[in-house]
């Protein structure tokens, strides 16, 4: 008969650190990889009374393996979608981990040796054997020019771990999921459609991307088919696109033309998507221009949606880009 023991973890979670006997206090079970060299787990076990021996003498580990922060991985698949526009996977083992919603840093050393790095959010889903990212190539930039230039087989920096707090772990509750987002502010969004626990868990999700021409939309195939393809006891995809320009290409489409902003306030987005905002049930996520994200906070603040905290569950949680 035993009880865990817990201990403030990083980003303040509590976790279990160990287990201890009811009959027999004095006698420990660590959950293994307990890293010997870290104090600030061993000072849970001194402060409560439970570790009175050197961490090394109460747990060997001969097993740990320090994995490297920083690794060079190979680029294993590539896709233009447009000029701008770029899509890559590079390879990943199994020690790398992220939720979706995360990102990660990726770096190229310049003439000079000197590493740029830069920060993407991840498109691929936990379960898949890749890392894919969804980048705007600047013409001249520093980092997404050279990225644009590589093929596959040519290295790339990965730093981990993965970081963000984009991630739907952080919604207590809510039935109806919306990801609202801006050009590239899509890739989280892949990766959540691409993990499956995502379609158990809510009601609907709708996808709302603003892009401002046609040519911008990108894995719009993919998301298309996965709301085709709705199953009983999955939420069932709702898909919403607006253009900025090109009013006469998005009428022919249908797809909607307007700011995501301008078509909140209307109700042409709730309309379009066949749901209305609800405070029981609707739960928003952000991402993209830092503009739309903030002003998207406001008009959802306005209309009495509050951003999620952690010690205080809402209804909205952001990410802006750049």
């Amino acid at each position: 008969d035993t009880y865990p023991v817990y201990g403030e973890h990083r980003r303040h979670e509590l976790r279990p650190l160990a287990t201890v006997s009811r009959s027999s206090p004095s006698t420990v079970l660590f959950n293994r990889p307990v890293r010997e060299t870290n104090p600030l787990k061993w000072a849970a076990f001194y402060s409560c009374g439970l570790a009175t021996r050197a961490p090394q003498e109460i747990m060997p580990d001969d097993t740990a393996v320090d994995v490297p922060k920083i690794a060079e991985v190979p680029i294993v698949y590539r896709h233009e979608w447009n000029s701008h526009l770029l899509s890559i996977r590079i390879a990943r083992d199994d020690t790398y981990r992220f939720r979706p919603g995360q990102f990660a840093r990726i770096g190229l050393k310049d003439e000079t040796g000197e590493t740029i790095w830069r920060a993407y959010s991840i498109v691929s889903a936990p379960q898949q054997p890749f890392l894919e990212f969804f980048l705007v190539v600047l013409p001249g930039g520093k980092f997404s020019a050279r990225v644009a230039k590589l093929g596959t087989g040519d290295k790339i920096l990965l730093e981990r771990p993965a970081q963000g707090f984009l991630t739907l772990d952080r919604f207590a509750d809510g039935e109806d999921l919306w990801l609202i987002g801006t050009g590239t502010g899509l890739a989280p969004y892949i990766s959540m459609l691409r993990d499956a626990s995502t379609w158990t868990r809510f009601n609907n999700i709708v996808i709302s991307l603003s892009v401002r021409e046609s040519c911008d939309l990108a894995y719009v195939e993919e998301i298309e088919a996965l709301a085709a393809s709705h199953n009983a006891g999955e939420a069932k995809l709702h898909f919403v696109k607006s253009l900025t320009r090109e009013p006469d290409a998005a009428a022919a489409a249908n797809v909607l033309h307007g700011r995501l902003t301008t078509l909140t306030e209307s109700g042409e987005l709730e309309k379009h998507a066949g749901l209305k905002f609800d405070h029981t049930k609707s739960r928003f996520m952000l991402c993209g221009n830092p503009e739309m994200v903030e002003a998207m906070r406001a008009i959802l603040k306005a209309r009495g949606f509050a951003m999620n905290r952690r010690l205080t569950p809402g209804h909205i949680i952001v990410e802006n880009y750049w």
